[in-house]
Order: C-alpha cells, then structure tokens, then sequence
C-alpha cells in the first residue's frame, strides 16, 4: 500500500515537474543558443563562401557546434532552469503531497475503524504510542 502512495506520488511530481520543465529548458536553450548558432554559422558561412565553396561548410558548422563553449552554455541553462521550476513549483508540489497524505490516512481509518478503535482501546497496542482522537 505505502509503495502505491509513494508511486502515485511520484507519478504526480513528476508530471509536474517535467512539464514545466520541458517548457522552460526548450525555452532558455533556444533562446541562449539560438543567437549564438545564428552568428556562429554566419561567420563562418560567409568565411567559407568568400575562401572555398559552399560544400566544405557543414562540416566546419558541425565542429563548431561542438565546442566545448557551446555544451557548457547549454549545460547552464539547464541548471538554471531545473532550479527555477522547482523553487516556483515547490510550494504546490508540497501541498498536493501533504494532501495526498491526508487523504490516503482518511481513506484508511474509514476503512480500518473497528480495528483502529479495538488498537485504541486494547492495552496490547498501547506500547506503540499512536493514537488518533480526530
């Protein structure tokens, strides 16, 4: 049952987070990369169209694409954006677990009363210090 909740929990956070998420990495890489692309390819294709043919510049695009500059700005920008969707999302995040909780512990005295109120009542249950008055 605890590996149900947890699941379902998990199920629930996850859709949230990843949704916002996605959004905003989709967001932040093209709006961080995109000029950078955008002047790099510039550069070099009219380097190359004033040195050689246009044949030989894809490949020089393609290296440049995979400097290690361009996959750090990339890398950043995912960080900051998981850290943003997750300090925005944390107080709704909180409170949909802490219901869940709740309702889950509800669901479980109304199915289990009788024997919630014979462990209340018998002296037998009482070492383990629980008891629910609500």
């Amino acid at each position: 049952m605890y590996l149900q909740i947890s699941k379902n929990i998990a199920n629930q956070v996850a859709k949230k987070v990843w949704v916002e998420l996605g959004e905003r990495i989709l967001g932040r890489i093209g709006a961080a990369t995109i000029p950078i692309i955008g002047e790099i390819v510039g550069v070099i294709l009219i380097a190359v169209d004033l040195a050689k043919s246009l044949n030989e510049a894809l490949p020089q695009i393609e290296k440049e694409l995979k400097k290690p500059v361009l996959k750090n700005a990339i890398d950043n920008e995912f960080v900051v954006s998981v850290q943003d969707v997750i300090s925005d999302k944390f107080p709704e995040i909180s409170y949909s677990i802490a219901s869940e909780f709740y309702s889950q512990w509800n669901d479980f005295k109304r199915s289990y009363q009788k024997a919630l109120e014979y462990a209340e009542k018998s002296p037998e249950f009482l070492w383990i210090g629980f008891v629910d008055n609500q």
